[in-house]
């Protein structure tokens, strides 16, 4: 186990020794101390061939619900250029504590998913759509939190790009890796939002970047909606989850909720934002889907996805808006198809369970050959894993696949 220390000025110069991917990590050293990573300050920690200590810089993210999570940007001082895999990488250092002792960490995770890409034969360019965890520190016990420190190359936040086609691009290498991910190694994300996609640059070209898979979960790609639930529930980023997933009804975690918030994302940066980076003037839309609780989010969602309304596009991502109808109407004519079908069904069970069979046949106003069609066509259960056909892989990928007219660069 390695372990990590916090010094005000410390630098030590040492080689970098590589180390191969595991699914799960050694138990965790019962240390009482808190690790508070502020700007200035040197960690140095103890790595196959010695120490390396790196300088923590500015904070790029922090956030405090209900796990703590900051990132930070971070500068080796121990590279040398002629050996050291770092040399010439931004990176960052992340903590992160959770309460669940028991989910696979994202750095694992994500470790596993990469080695998966690099010894299957035609699958590497799913590397250039993955994080790369270039350390993990340890883990420490702070008041029956388990805290996580790890060292990443550096990418960067889908708001510093500009370029309406260089976004679109971004989404689109979320969607194909997304589905890589649940195809192939078996991973499903299950917590897209607009922090987690981002991007790098590789010879100048833009890839987009799937980040963060602390939610993440291992599933077998053959299961079905009569599986059962997902490993570890429904989980998510509120403004960015699906509708259902916000209900107590709803126990599976399913491919599509994933992609409905890919489109939340990419609807919630055309709509708020006037560029990248820049939002609207209040009222901002959709702003009860942030501060609102689940059910009011689920109640404000559903009437979104019901009720169509002009969505406001902001005229610099107006490329974006024959994506955005298109999603919304699969999603409208989904939900709203799927609903009528439940409806119908509760309608017949009850009838079924309270016709008097004595007079069923004179109560009957079609005939016998148009009740077996109705019978059989009612019959036909309602896919919710796709909508019905909607919402799924393919159709999405068809459609992102060329950005006014033009088309995109498609990976795999």
């Amino acid at each position: 186990m390695k372990t990590a220390r916090v010094e005000r000025v410390k630098t030590t110069r040492s080689r970098h020794g590589g180390k191969q991917p595991c699914l799960r990590p050694a138990a965790s050293s019962a240390q009482k101390e808190y690790l508070n990573y502020d700007e200035g300050q040197y960690v140095t920690f103890d790595d196959l061939e010695g120490p390396r200590t790196v300088l923590v810089g500015e904070t790029l993210f922090s956030s405090d619900g209900g796990t703590f999570v900051a990132v930070a940007e971070c500068t080796c001082l121990s590279c040398e250029p002629t050996w050291c895999s770092w040399a010439g990488k931004d990176v960052v250092v992340k903590c992160h504590n959770t309460m669940d002792h028991t989910r696979i960490p994202g750095e694992y995770l994500i470790d596993f998913v990469r080695e998966y890409a690099e010894d299957s034969s035609g699958e590497e360019w799913a590397l250039a759509h993955l994080p790369l965890v270039l350390e993990k520190l340890g883990n420490r016990d702070f008041r029956g939190r388990l805290m996580r420190i790890t060292i990443y190359e550096r990418l960067y936040p889908i708001s510093d790009l500009v370029d309406p086609r260089e976004i679109a691009q971004v989404f689109y290498d979320i969607l194909q890796i997304h589905q890589w991910l649940f195809d192939h190694p078996g991973i499903l994300h299950r917590d897209i939002n607009l922090d987690n996609i981002m991007f790098r640059r590789i010879d100048g070209d833009v890839y987009g970047v799937l980040n963060d898979f602390d939610l993440a979960c291992r599933v077998n790609p053959s299961w079905n909606l009569e599986d059962g639930p997902s490993p570890n529930g429904c989980t998510g980023t509120k403004p960015f989850m699906a509708h259902d997933l916000l209900s107590t009804d709803q126990k599976r975690h399913m491919p599509r909720h994933d992609m409905e918030s890919l489109f939340y994302a990419m609807l919630i940066l055309i709509c708020c934002y006037q560029r990248p980076g820049l939002m609207v003037a209040e009222p901002m839309p959709f702003l009860n889907w942030f501060n609102g609780t689940e059910c009011e989010v689920h109640d404000a969602k559903l009437d979104f996805i019901l009720r169509p309304i002009n969505l406001p596009v902001q005229p610099h991502f107006c490329g974006f808006r024959a994506w955005i109808r298109e999603l919304y109407s699969w999603l409208h004519r989904g939900h709203t198809e799927g609903r009528q079908h439940d409806d119908l069904c509760e309608c017949r069970d009850r009838v079924d369970t309270n016709v008097d069979q004595d007079t069923e046949d004179s109560n009957n106003s079609t005939s016998d050959t148009e009740d077996v069609d109705d019978s059989e066509e009612e019959n036909v259960p309602f896919n919710w894993y796709t909508l019905n056909g909607e919402f799924s892989y393919e159709r999405m990928k068809f459609l992102m696949s060329f950005f006014q007219a033009r088309e995109l660069e498609t990976r795999s």
